[in-house]
């Protein structure tokens, strides 16, 4: 696929389904990311510490949705124009694909597995089982 430069601004013009990753949406989408990231980072060790027994819709929504959000945000990397070694804007998915996964892709995978959605599950199946035993 070819891409065209427009000789007026000197700019790329790309696929739609690309992100500029200094575009408004690309930096509001980094700041709900950070958003989710504080949360977690400060309400699951709260949890833990005060609220270990108690299993809330409410607690469970959040979980859900940052969880969502961290899958969503992995999916939108695989989009978004990365600039090669050599300074030029990666514009393939091939290329952007191939850039994400040799970098940030396994560490970002792994902090998105919802573990707290797993224990519970595990949890709730085991004490089933425990309580058909009766």
């Amino acid at each position: 696929m070819k891409f065209q430069i427009e000789a007026d601004e000197d700019k790329l013009v790309l696929p739609w389904y690309l992100i500029r990753n200094q575009s408004t949406n690309k930096f509001i989408w980094n700041v709900l990311v950070f958003f989710t990231v504080v949360w977690t980072t400060t309400m699951v060790p709260f949890r833990i510490a005060f609220y270990a027994d108690e299993e809330e819709l409410t607690w469970t929504v959040t979980d859900i949705i940052s969880d969502v959000i961290f899958v969503v945000d992995i999916v939108i990397t695989f989009f978004v124009i990365e600039e090669g070694s050599d300074g030029t804007p990666i514009v393939t998915l091939k290329g952007i694909a191939k850039k994400y996964l040799k970098g940030y892709f396994v560490f970002d995978l792994i902090s998105s597995i919802p573990v707290s959605t797993i224990i519970y599950v595990y949890f709730s199946y085991k004490t089933q089982d425990r309580n058909s035993n009766f």
